[in-house]
């Protein structure tokens, strides 16, 4: 054994001494190589230069400069600038994620810089080729390529770098949940980084001994870690550090299920995070868990969404299906169903494509492989060392021995140890032999373990997702066989037939409806839809109506699939059913609509047809008058009468379309009950007067106004303009109907202890020509007319009763018709009954004024109707100026301060009238405005003041209310 040590140690000096003899001879082939290639040296390193330099901004352009550089040193055939271009390719690569093309490029250099003997770069590609292999999950490349990088930063004595690599390895096998073994090279990562003032090395190595302390459960020395991080962070100014170790701090009190602390500090991570620009997959997942412990499910959907879309624009497949794992078990948690089937449907579509981790036996397997390189390294050295020791007692013994006395004993004994030792080499050749063998075979084991238990657990995991997937689904799912008897039944199902507390399986759909009798008819129609279903030897589909214990029925889209054994007998039948109920109550709906729409468009067109019969005919007596008026030949009392018709008429046109309005708003539902106090008695009596003299003006001589009034006082609350449309409209048609006769107005007042029994009614009897047979439903329809005994269509435009109608429902009254032809007809208005207040009679009227010496600037865009405005103010003595647009008009108010009030339109060129009268405001914030507009809409009087008007006036503008609101404004 001692000689072979000898003779080991010497064929070892002999091939170091062949070794050195190469390398100078190496040496010098790839000086001259050098020489002659000097000038292609300078422009590969130029170009790997401009590859660096375009790497974080343009990988694409790093890509191609490396490119460049390959090709100029594959011409050069220069092993040394060969490998540095395959280097700095696989650099560009692995910036642009092409791991693949990276690892073949680094593959490449490290073969040709193991030619040149740079040990520095062949460490630096190897840690590169063991940080591609781990990102694309091939650990076991990935170990051996970290501890060839680890063996060659050894030789270069390079510390802080087999520090690095002591990291890396940690975190392979942390990744691998081999905690036990990962932190010993956490531990001398740590250890070397301190020993060297390697403060960012010193961070991350204590960041990940907190993280390997978390995943044991020893949070105390878990915070302790962490803690230990953000000082020496904080201290270094290192704010990813500061986020991570803030991170991990929430980890540790979202394991302790302290989710309030795990919040606050994944919040500051956050923060962090965001001041670095960056978003983090992980913080995300860590706020989302903390806010599912707190039972705030949406927070935490919320949350996991957020990692989620990170995780697939980073590419990180570890993060999204943990996001998706998370979503599933949140939404399943908070009863999401939905949410919850489709987060398990995206996993199952994601996991066939994340590469499955090592299992434990893995870890030990690939730790001893290192621990057992190590300790071959230390047993040679060892060994060495035995042997020169030995071969130096040899030496001694055979010294000492070498007399010539015992000459030939000691050539036998050196015989007889010859042939021992190569009896003992014969042997420890077999033995290493079958030590490899044994060790191959162990490997090929150990391999047909992991992938039996992998392909396991997939499967289980698959079935389980299955399960969920099944029993999560809103659809009804089940499973007969051939007979018909249930086998399996999702919870849908059960829950739809109340059978969830039931022992359904083996029971056909008869054995079903004894034990629920009331869903015996849905499983008769059920039983026989199975029928028809085998029959057709075909998927089948049908709806089929479950009634509800609660009470109601749906409606389920079934789809069935008969199946069959090879002989053609029945095996079983698949069905599936998806409620379809809302769906059909959205079609009956649409249809109901789509006829609705359909009324609606006649109802347009018959309006569209009556309103143009109903313009068309006071327009036509309005503008053929005023033809005929051009003539100056006509008497002045033909020019009175034709001044008559074509007021009536334009008063008619107005009513038209006041009424138009009138209905359009109530029944838009933007007209408001207006509530005030006012005297009931006196609205009467001053409507009366009106309509007597209206009686007098329409030369309906024959008919005699009376009014019946109880009282000479009723204060009430209520809405004075509404119930005095009421009436009007009552009047008007009693009028309209109406001959000779009469024409009464009556009051009839309750008064009762009880406030809500008080109600007041006001009648509205004639002696016209009453209502036609069957026409009485129809009065308070829209644009309804009828004719009297002698075919005569009363004139109007049909819409006084529907907004009397409206009215009577806002006030919350109602209203009642009797009538026969000939013989009169009575309409009833009756009101709730409000009491209020007396009202104040002794106010004093104001007297009216002359406008003489007043300033009134006019805004007005319409020629005609400043025209019409100047008419009317003139004759009082007032100044007028005229502005067509806002800019003139604010020009008059700076320059003209002696303009005592404005009177403008609302709609004008470029700034409308309530822009304008808000910038007036502000300038003379005294100065009265006065409003005019044709909308008369309620919205638009509030807007109009609510811009700070003073008064406001509907088109047509009449003297009688103009003149006496500019004097009350002047005035």
């Amino acid at each position: 054994m001692k000689n072979l040590g000898v003779n080991h140690s010497n064929l070892i000096s002999i091939l170091l001494f062949f070794n050195l003899l190469l390398l100078m001879t190496a040496n010098k082939t790839m000086a001259q190589s050098s020489q002659a290639n000097e000038q292609g040296a300078q422009t590969v390193d130029d170009f790997i230069k401009l590859s660096k330099s375009n790497l974080s901004s343009d990988p694409q352009q790093a890509l191609k400069y490396s490119g460049t550089a390959l090709e100029i040193a594959l011409t050069s055939k220069n092993d040394s600038l060969i490998a540095k271009a395959y280097k700095c390719r696989g650099t560009a690569c692995y910036f642009l994620q092409q791991l693949k093309e990276s690892v073949i490029c680094w593959d490449s250099s490290l073969r040709y810089f193991e030619k040149t003997g740079k040990t520095k770069e062949i460490g630096n590609v190897s840690n590169n080729l063991g940080v591609a292999h781990s990102d694309l999950g091939n650990y076991q490349k990935s170990v051996d390529y970290y501890l060839k990088c680890l063996t060659m930063k050894r030789l270069e004595a390079d510390s802080i770098s087999v520090g690095h690599t002591y990291n890396n390895l940690g975190t392979i096998y942390y990744d691998l949940r081999a905690y036990n073994e990962a932190q010993p090279y956490f531990e001398k990562a740590k250890t070397i980084a301190q020993q060297f003032n390697d403060t960012e090395s010193f961070i991350i190595a204590t960041n990940n001994i907190g993280l390997i302390y978390t995943e044991l459960h020893q949070f105390t020395e878990a915070l302790r870690s962490f803690k230990e991080s953000i000082k020496h962070a904080h201290k270094n100014e290192d704010l990813s550090g500061l986020a991570v170790a803030t991170e991990n701090i929430g980890n540790v009190f979202m394991f302790q299920e302290q989710s309030d602390s795990a919040l606050k500090y994944f919040y500051e991570a956050q923060r962090i995070y965001t001041n670095l620009g960056q978003k983090n997959g992980s913080n995300f997942l860590g706020i989302g868990r903390s806010w599912h412990l707190k039972g705030e499910y949406d927070k935490a959907l919320k949350s996991f969404h957020e990692a989620l879309e990170i995780a697939q624009q980073s590419g990180d497949q570890k993060i999204k299906t943990d996001a998706l794992r998370n979503i599933f078990e949140t939404a399943k948690t908070s009863g999401n169903k939905p949410e919850a089937y489709n987060a398990a449907v995206w996993y199952i579509g994601l996991i066939d494509s994340v590469q499955t981790l090592f299992d434990s036996t893995a870890i030990i397997n690939l730790q001893a492989k290192f621990e057992m390189k190590e300790k071959v390294h230390e047993i040679e050295t060892l060994t060495l060392q035995k042997k020169i020791q030995e071969e130096q007692m040899a030496k001694q013994t055979v010294a000492l021995k070498t007399q010539r006395a015992f000459l030939y004993l000691n050539l036998m004994a050196l015989f007889i140890f010859i042939v021992l030792v190569i009896l003992l080499v014969r042997f420890n050749r077999k033995y290493k032999r079958t030590s490899i063998d044994l060790r191959t075979q162990n490997q090929i084991n150990l391999k047909t373990s992991i992938d039996l238990r992998i392909s396991n657990k997939t499967l289980s995991e698959q079935e389980e997702i299955l399960r969920t997937l099944i029993e999560t689904s809103p659809d009804t799912i089940l499973l007969k066989d051939g007979d018909g008897r249930w086998l399996k039944a999702n919870q849908a199902m059960l829950s739809l037939f109340d059978l969830s507390n039931e022992d359904y399986k083996f029971k056909t759909d008869h054995d079903l409806g004894i034990l629920k009798p009331f869903f015996t008819k849905a499983f008769e129609a059920c039983a026989i839809s199975d029928e028809v279903s085998w029959y057709n030897k075909q998927p089948t589909r049908s709806d089929e109506i479950v009634p509800m214990l609660g009470g109601g029925f749906k409606i389920y889209d079934t789809i069935k699939v008969a199946l069959f054994s090879p002989d053609g007998s029945r095996q079983g039948l698949i069905i599936i059913g998806r409620d379809i109920t809302q769906r059909k109550e959205t079609e009956l709906k649409l249809n109901a609509a789509l006829k609705k729409a359909e009324e609606s468009d006649r109802l347009k067109s018959a309006f569209l047809s009556n309103m143009s019969h109903e313009i068309r005919t006071p327009l036509n007596a309005i503008i053929g008058f005023s033809d005929l008026l051009k003539d100056e030949n006509i008497q002045v009392p033909e020019r009175h009468e034709y001044l008559r018709l074509i007021q009536e008429n334009g008063d008619a046109l107005l009513s038209l379309i006041t009424d138009i309005i009138d209905l359009s708003q109530i029944e838009a539902g933007n007209t408001k009950i207006n509530y005030g106090q006012f005297d009931l008695v006196a609205l009467l009596n001053e409507i009366a007067r009106q309509y007597i003299q209206l009686l007098k003006k329409s030369n309906k001589t024959d008919i005699e106004f009376q009014i019946d009034l109880p009282v000479n006082e009723l204060i009430i609350l209520s809405d004075i303009g509404k119930i005095r449309q009421v009436i009007i409209n009552l009047l008007n048609n009693a009028i309209k109907f109406t001959d000779t006769g009469f024409i009464k107005v009556s009051l009839l007042v309750n008064k009762e202890t009880e406030v809500d029994t008080n109600w007041f009614q006001v009648i509205v009897s004639d002696s016209g020509s009453g209502i036609p047979e069957g026409k009485k439903d129809q009065i308070f329809d829209r644009f309804a007319k009828f004719s009297d005994s002698n075919k005569r269509i009363y004139g109007g435009t049909g819409l006084g009763l529907s907004i009397v109608q409206k009215n009577m429902e806002l006030l919350k009254g109602s209203i009642n018709v009797e009538s026969e032809p000939n013989a009169g007809t009575i309409v009833t208005a009756t009101f709730p009954l409000i009491f209020a207040k007396r009202i104040d009679r002794n106010r004093t009227k104001k007297k009216f004024l002359n406008l003489e010496g007043k300033t009134i600037l006019i805004v007005e865009d319409e020629q005609s109707c400043f025209e019409l405005l100047k008419a009317l103010i003139i004759p009082s003595g007032a100044i007028l100026l005229h502005a067509r647009d806002s800019i003139k008009a604010m020009h008059f108010c700076r320059k003209h301060r002696e303009i005592a009030l404005v009177v403008m339109d609302i709609r004008l060129p470029g700034m409308n009238g309530l822009e304008l009268t808000k910038q007036i405001k502000e300038l003379r914030p005294d100065l009265p405005v006065v409003i005019q507009t044709s909308f008369a809409l309620p919205d638009e009087k509030e807007a109009c003041f609510d811009s700070g008007c003073d008064g406001y006036l509907t088109k047509p503008i009449r003297s009688e209310l103009l003149l006496p609101m500019l004097d009350e404004m002047v005035g």
